[in-house]
């Protein structure tokens, strides 16, 4: 059953929202699973709970992806596993288990299996857990992360039809347990705000004001400050703020150009958010306002309106294991893009 069909079959996305969803596809590329995580029609999480449930496949956990043995890793060349987006996991007997996106593609597992010699079983993973396990076991390759470390600043940029049989075999005939985030610094967080729940708050924003403050709610689950400076001019200013420690009176004083703070420069120029390990001249002046980046993860968010930049989202103090987030801010990113766009389009509307 192709994957598509698992989920619909189970509920978790409609017909109608599957033919949008591979029309996405068609348009824009990339693995089905990946634009329904973009749509916001399933999150990363779920998906892999789908596939685990309805497939009869175990699930790889975080815990379960760092501790593989590099004996288990050297099995699995490096261009093989970044080319089929797999980590290797175990062997079993002579049967080498792999955790996947996708395990309903027998013929990438029909394929290892050849190229491996051996037969091969599928586990269940995000995506985000598949490629943070390439890069920590294969850093050599790529894997579509940059890690850059360039003064003043040394943040480490991110980025960012068949019936599926549970064994192949090398013969051409036969063939998370995740815990809920917390925020050290915030304590335990609520009922987390899925991305499913926030779109429909950005669908229902009467301003921009009302449009941020879901933002910066949203990115609190995971950081322990969160601000929105805006561009205006040539200028980035301080606008609205969350979390523990925050300086209001320093955010409302913040005004520099964008090119004064490399990381706010090189976010404007790749157009991706940003998300690693700072030093404490890594905000510059920003630095009053939310604190100096530490141990703990940066995230540097560009908002765009149409063609034009809208500012930065700033996310200081993150929870452990958010850099595995980066997909989903991306799409983050994106929703408010449209949404900037839907608020303006509203304003003409009403204008007439």
């Amino acid at each position: 059953m192709r994957l598509g069909d698992v989920l619909v079959a189970v509920g978790a996305i409609s017909t109608e929202q599957l033919q949008s969803a591979l029309a996405h596809q068609r348009l824009h590329g990339g693995r089905l699973g990946t634009n329904l995580v973009e749509l916001g029609l399933v999150t990363e999480d779920d998906l892999a709970a789908y596939l685990s449930s309805q497939l009869n496949l175990p699930s790889a956990t975080l815990a379960t992806l760092e501790r593989v043995p590099s004996e288990i890793i050297a099995r699995v060349p490096a261009e093989v596993a970044d080319r089929h987006r797999i980590c290797p996991v175990r062997m079993d007997g002579q049967r080498l288990w792999i955790a996947m996106s996708d395990p309903t593609d027998p013929k990438a597992l029909q394929e290892l299996a050849e190229i491996l010699g051996c037969e091969v079983r599928p586990m269940v993973a995000p995506e985000s857990l598949i490629r943070h396990a390439l890069s920590t076991h294969y850093p050599r390759q790529t894997h579509e992360v940059s890690l850059v470390a360039t003064s003043p600043y040394d943040l480490e940029i991110e980025t960012h039809s068949w019936e599926v049989s549970t064994t192949y075999s090398s013969s051409p005939i036969s063939r998370s347990g995740a815990q809920e985030p917390t925020n050290s610094e915030e304590g335990p967080v609520a009922a987390r705000m899925s991305l499913r729940e926030f779109s429909a708050r950005l669908a229902e924003s009467q301003g921009e004001a009302d449009l941020f403050d879901s933002v910066l709610t949203f990115l609190a689950q995971d950081f322990a400050r969160v601000a929105m400076v805006t561009l205006r001019g040539n200028y980035l200013t301080g606008w609205r703020a969350q979390g523990s420690g925050v300086n209001q009176q320093a955010l409302a004083a913040f005004s520099c150009p964008p090119e004064a703070i490399p990381v706010f420069a090189k976010a404007f120029a790749d157009g991706k958010p940003l998300i690693g390990r700072g030093s404490p001249a890594t905000l510059g002046e920003l630095t009053a306002a939310i604190g100096p980046p530490g141990e703990r993860a940066l995230l540097v968010l560009p908002v765009r309106c149409g063609v034009d930049y809208f500012g930065c989202v700033v996310g200081n103090g993150g929870r452990p294991g958010v850099e595995m987030l980066l997909d989903e801010f991306s799409v983050v990113g994106k929703k408010v893009d449209w949404a900037l766009q839907s608020l303006g389009l509203r304003r003409k509307i009403l204008s007439v």
